[in-house]
């Protein structure tokens, strides 16, 4: 079976493509720059390639001559949606319609950020979506179209992960890379509720749906605990034995957020330190898993932050000792 995997030079394709090359697949890993690819030249046929500026022939060929397509290529950033929509809305709509033309299955991998804030509420599959940030409202329309298609004959599943840690050879998600250097900044009292996989979990689940035969088409991809963000924080410092995570007033820096946004506005330039972040990092909500448990079966290699920290605490300190 032939599988093409988008943004397979990210944090979650890396894993994606080494765990399919182990599962015996032909893999075809699209990439935007070949020099971050390296790692992958042992797991893939990788090919270079921009899709918000892609050649629809190029494109058309690889994706046709694929069993499947795991679509994880987007801009993991809090910026404006104007921004965001060519990479992760239309993208998303062009590698869709060639997988409906050619019975292609298409993996369409969206986030718990379409939910918006839950405000601690228990989200599952069916509860409102009510992004109020651009990156939620991006993955919610793309996965709008996806799930249209389905209704015309797509093969489609739509997947939205939590946040997604892990640690690997200096590679690792935001946490995890603050970890490594002794000291976790946070802004705001962390005590709100949040949703976290580890990343070869993650994968799993990515490599799973290929040969999933069950009718539901969206799942949660979380652990099977819930976590306040200060709990997490808290654990994974005390695994490495340095610092309590340093907390940063709230207030000033959403204030701060909107005067760069102003700046970087009227440069044209998106800026990381958005108000979109601000509202981001106060989300609250506990999400579901029991659809993905009970559809398709699957059992977590590490159920709980706790168990998945402890893994990352262990390859930190194998990477600092060198």
């Amino acid at each position: 079976m032939r599988v093409c995997v988008t943004g397979a030079s990210g944090f979650i394709g890396r894993e994606v493509v080494k765990q399919l090359h182990m599962k015996g697949y032909d893999t075809i890993a699209l990439v935007r720059d070949r020099s971050k690819a390296s790692y992958l030249d042992r797991y893939a046929d990788i090919h270079t390639i921009d899709l918000v500026d892609a050649d629809v022939s190029v494109l058309n060929d690889i994706v046709s001559n694929s069993h499947a397509v795991i679509h994880l290529a987007a801009k993991v950033r809090f910026h404006p949606y104007n921004t965001l929509r060519a990479i992760m809305v239309d993208s998303t709509e062009s590698i869709a319609r060639i997988c409906k033309e050619y019975g292609v299955r298409f993996v369409y991998v969206s986030s718990i950020a379409a939910y918006g804030n839950g405000h601690g509420m228990i989200m599952d599959e069916e509860s409102i979506c009510n992004p109020d940030t651009g990156y939620g409202r991006a993955k919610l329309e793309a996965e709008g179209i996806v799930m249209s298609m389905v209704k015309q004959g797509l093969d489609a599943i739509v997947l939205r992960p939590g946040y997604v840690y892990g640690y690997s050879n200096g590679h690792g998600d935001p946490i995890s890379r603050m970890l490594s250097t002794g000291r976790v900044f946070w802004i705001g009292d962390a005590t709100n509720y949040t949703g976290v996989v580890h990343v070869h979990d993650c994968a799993r689940t990515l490599v799973e749906c290929l040969s999933y035969k069950g009718s539901n088409r969206v799942f949660n991809v979380v652990d099977d605990e819930p976590v306040r963000w200060l709990d997490y924080l808290n654990y994974a410092c005390s695994l490495l034995g340095i610092g309590r995570p340093v907390l940063l007033p709230y207030a000033p820096l959403n204030a701060l957020s909107h005067l760069i946004g102003s700046i970087a506005k009227v440069l044209n330039k998106a800026s990381d330190i958005s108000p979109d972040l601000m509202r981001a990092i106060r989300y609250s909500a506990r999400y579901s898993n029991i659809n993905l448990k009970q559809c398709m079966n699957f059992r977590f290699v590490y159920p709980t932050y706790r168990d998945g920290l402890r893994q990352v605490a262990d390859e930190i300190n194998k990477d600092t000792k060198y």
